[in-house]
């Protein structure tokens, strides 16, 4: 990975997993350009042990590299000295392929449209502006710059229902899988995206088997597996927002759902509310939509509050809104880019005229942004909150209805 300073290696020294830094002004003369996996390096420089945090709301180097990534320590490289070629692997192939992407959606995109598309698709945020990033944080859709839980389902879902209406389900399911699992192998694995990987995969195997889909077997499944992996992760703030927003769609959002549909069905059946026809009837399935996703938006930003606050120290109280006008087109955004890089590979023009339609989409995404932060109170700074303050605000949520019948 890159930095603004260096380039980051992960290397094994006698079975510990070590994080190494070769800062620019050493790159020529390392040719760090010819490293590939499981190539056998000498590395001459300083070593450096991870500190733990000494300041409220400081970031904890120590739980991040040393507990979650399980890095031992790090290496300021002075020089890098390559002994021996590895074997050339499906790691280094990925590596490669990875690369080819990331130079070919320079050639079809353009401007700050290349930095975003690369974050958003192939999960490389170096070239990502940093004014536009600041600007979806203040606008509470930062989430999207990264490969999350959100992209590879619905990239999962897309394959698989495309090919189930070709093919047999077994297979589709099966080419669904491989295709997913090779996504978040070649953008890089998260705690997000591996839950995501699991969790979709029991979905589909679901469908396959003619079984029920349980959301929230599935998502303790998911758990079980990652934690067994890595304990530490429960410490993470990617985990933790990862599996708050599934707790969110699986038990409140359910429940607002169930009782939503209830009123409709008891006021359809006393004559307050009558069957549309025509027109009518795709207006109301767009309203109901809208507010259904309102109503999501709304519930995982109740329930990740708290974490949010605690990592951040503040909140966008726009987001939701902001969320349920973008969100929608986060779907055409991740197809049509990947159909643009795809295509471009045998027509450039054609992949050109696909890129332009993704610019106006993100171009809402950057004009919705400004609009939110314009207005007063765009941001609110509450400082770490106090272990006592989450626990009254979880107590308040439990005690107090969040939707009503009246929706």
């Amino acid at each position: 990975g890159e930095n603004t300073d260096s380039v980051e290696y992960i290397v094994d020294v006698e079975g510990h997993t070590v994080q190494v830094y070769d800062f620019y002004e050493n790159l020529n003369a390392n040719s760090s350009e010819f490293y590939k996996i499981g190539d056998v390096v000498t590395i001459y420089g300083t070593k450096k042990e991870y500190k733990k945090s000494t300041n409220l709301g400081e970031f904890n180097n120590y739980n991040y590299y040393k507990l979650v990534k399980e890095y031992c320590y790090r290496i300021n490289a002075n020089t890098i000295k390559k002994e021996k070629d590895g074997k050339y692997t499906i790691k280094n192939s990925l590596v490669e392929l990875r690369k080819k992407l990331l130079i070919q959606t320079e050639r079809v995109f353009a401007g700050s449209d290349i930095g975003l598309v690369k974050a958003m698709v192939l999960g490389d945020k170096s070239d990502a502006d940093e004014k536009l990033q600041e600007l979806y944080q203040d606008g509470g859709i930062i989430h999207l710059l990264v490969i999350s839980g959100t992209h590879i389902s619905l990239l999962a879902m897309y394959v698989f229902d495309l090919l189930k209406r070709k093919l047999k389900i077994s297979l589709a399911g099966t080419i669904s899988i491989g295709v997913t699992i090779f996504y978040v192998l070649l953008t890089g694995i998260s705690f997000s995206s591996l839950r995501a990987v699991i969790m979709i995969s029991l979905f589909i195997l679901s469908k396959t088997l003619i079984r029920t889909y349980d959301i929230k077997s599935a998502l303790g499944f998911a758990g079980l597996i990652i934690i067994n992996n890595n304990p530490m992760s429960v410490i993470s703030s990617g985990f933790i927002l990862s599996f708050l927003a599934i707790v969110a769609i699986a038990y409140p959002y359910e429940y607002c759902i169930k009782i939503v549909d209830e009123d409709r069905k008891r006021r359809k059946k006393q004559g307050e509310v009558f069957e549309a026809a025509g027109i009518g009837k795709y207006v109301n399935s767009f309203r109901n939509s809208i507010m259904n996703s309102l109503i999501l938006s709304s519930l995982i930003n109740v329930v990740t509050l708290p974490v949010i606050l605690s990592c951040y120290y503040k909140y966008p109280p726009y987001s939701v809104l902001v969320n349920v006008i973008v969100a929608p087109f986060m779907p055409y955004i991740i197809v049509i880019s990947i159909l643009a890089i795809t295509v471009s590979f045998m027509w450039i023009p054609m992949g050109e005229f696909l890129a332009g339609s993704v610019h106006y989409m993100l171009l809402l995404y950057e004009k919705v942004c400004e609009f939110a932060r314009n207005l007063p109170f765009t941001e609110i700074k509450t400082g770490k909150p106090y272990l006592w303050n989450i626990t009254g605000f979880c107590f308040s949520k439990k005690n107090n209805s969040i939707c009503t019948t009246s929706l």
